[in-house]
C-alpha cells in the first residue's frame, strides 16, 4: 500500500514523495544461462523495455517495443526488430496482443512477472493471463 506524504511532500520513512522511478534486477536474472547468452544489446533492450513498467508492475503485458516507443534510447527498426525476436527467442518476452489494425503495435510482457490485471483498453489476446512466470532458479 502506498504511503501519502505529509505537508512538507515527505514520507513516514523521510523520504521525498514524488522521487524518481526504478527498476529492481534480481541477481538471478543477471546470473541466468538465458540471460548470459543474449546479446549484450539484447540485454540494453530488455531494461530500455522495463522504463515502462509501473511501480508495481501492473501494466505488464501492455508493453510495446516498436520503433516509436524505442527511437527515444536510440533504436532503429531493424534493431527493434532483430532484439525484440532474440528476446521471445531466449523467452524473456512473451507477445500478450497480436495487431488487430494495421497501425496496432505488439505488445508484449515480461516472463519473470505475472502478467498485469488492468481494466480498460487495450484488450490482451485470450490466454495471456494464463501464461507461466519463467523460473529463475
Amino acid at each position: 500500500m502506498r504511503q501519502k506524504p505529509n505537508s512538507k511532500g515527505m514520507h513516514s520513512n523521510g523520504r521525498k514523495a514524488g522521487g524518481g522511478t526504478f527498476t529492481k534486477v534480481l541477481h538471478t536474472i543477471l546470473d541466468h544461462p538465458d540471460y548470459l547468452a543474449l546479446s549484450t544489446s539484447a540485454r540494453a533492450f530488455l531494461w530500455d523495455m522495463t522504463r515502462q513498467l509501473k511501480p508495481y508492475g501492473e501494466n505488464n503485458g501492455n508493453i510495446a517495443a516498436s520503433e516509436g516507443v524505442m527511437k527515444k534510447f536510440g533504436y532503429s527498426r531493424f534493431q527493434c526488430c532483430r532484439l525484440r525476436k532474440e528476446l521471445e527467442t531466449y523467452k524473456w518476452i512473451e507477445v500478450t496482443r497480436y495487431p488487430r489494425a494495421k497501425r496496432d503495435p505488439l505488445l508484449y510482457r515480461f516472463t519473470w512477472l505475472p502478467t498485469g490485471d488492468w481494466k480498460g483498453a487495450p484488450n490482451l489476446d485470450a490466454g495471456a493471463h494464463e501464461q507461466k512466470v519463467k523460473k529463475l532458479t
